[in-house]
């Protein structure tokens, strides 16, 4: 039992061979036609980034079925089949459907897909000014910057875009990740990094430096550390909320969406910047995003560095070694 043989061949696309396998009898319990990934699709024969597609078909006795091609085969018969276009068919002759089904699931499965890392990191590694930048913050601030671009909802990222993103915004990615302290690598579990961590919060930061450029960076340098001295201080507010309060599906915490960590975020940056301490408001998601406060007030960036230099100096001055204490080893052997 198994598949008998497979034929495989490049054959110059055809509308008559488009057509063939957008409606060829699909293989039994395939998924419904995406229509997310159609639109992609096009998009790509449309700006000439369509890639020579890999199709297959599966014959049991007299029927045959379509293992693979259902996305890119509906995107050419609606968008038009690109001149020079070919396309790679492989034929499979299987036994039984119970053959025809361990064939299908060799293709497209989640451990042969490129993920958003893999893409992201292809992206940067393109780019010598990211060097160094931990892959996880590139991709924080791609889906950052779509979130924010969105009225802080979520919306999916095509990898056209997601390239598009980081070469155009390298420059951007690069002087946010220096300023926020990307010299060592961020994980979720790392302690003072992990409230900045999250797509919500980068899209916040992207909003910010779109119009104060790195003079907004001091305050998220100040959520990050947790460093003021006031506990109604804005920075102090917007950390603890972010330390208690979760995206996504938990059995426990406080569930926010995204929209509603970002407007938080945002309301405390203005507070920031208008030299104010927090007032506690209540999220309205029917309501219009804040807009960034367009003027910072004289005196707060250069108030907030020295508050972080003195706090980062004291860490450091925490972590020095006892250059005075006796050599131990020396007196023994006096």
């Amino acid at each position: 039992m198994g598949v008998i043989r497979k034929l495989e061949v490049i054959e110059p696309a055809t509308q008559e061979l488009v057509k063939e396998f957008a409606t060829r009898s699909k293989c039994p319990g395939d998924r419904p036609l995406s229509k997310s990934r159609v639109t992609h699709l096009r998009e790509a024969i449309r700006s000439g980034n369509f890639l020579m597609p890999h199709w297959a078909r599966g014959i049991v006795g007299a029927d045959v079925y379509r293992i693979n091609g259902k996305h890119s085969s509906v995107a050419l018969l609606n968008e038009g089949v690109p001149p020079g276009l070919k396309i790679s068919i492989q034929t499979f002759w299987c036994d039984s459907t119970h053959d025809l089904a361990r064939l299908y699931a060799g293709f497209d499965s989640s451990f042969s897909t490129r993920r958003a890392g893999d893409l992201t990191s292809a992206s940067a590694a393109s780019c010598p000014s990211l060097e160094g930048v931990p892959i996880r913050r590139v991709m924080n601030y791609v889906a950052g910057k779509t979130i924010a671009l969105n009225d802080g909802n979520n919306a999916n990222i095509t990898p056209t875009d997601r390239h598009r993103i980081v070469t155009e915004d390298a420059a951007v990615i690069r002087a946010i990740s220096d300023g926020l302290g990307a010299t060592k690598e961020v994980t979720a579990a790392t302690l003072g990094f992990r409230n900045l961590e999250r797509v919500s919060v980068f899209a916040a930061i992207y909003r910010t430096f779109a119009v104060h450029g790195e003079n907004c960076l001091p305050f998220w340098k100040e959520v990050r550390e947790e460093c003021h001295p006031q506990y109604s201080s804005p920075s102090r507010y917007l950390a603890r909320f972010l330390t208690g309060a979760k995206s996504g599906s938990s059995r426990s915490g406080n569930l926010v969406s995204n929209r509603e960590v970002m407007c938080r975020s945002i309301y405390a940056f203005n507070t920031w910047a208008c030299g104010r301490t927090i007032q506690i408001t209540k999220y309205y998601a029917d309501k219009p995003s804040p807009t960034v406060a367009p003027v910072i007030r004289p005196g707060v960036v250069e108030a907030s560095q020295e508050m972080l230099r003195k706090h980062l100096e004291g860490m450091e001055a925490c972590n020095l070694p006892f250059d005075d204490e006796p050599d131990i080893t020396q007196a023994e052997t006096a």
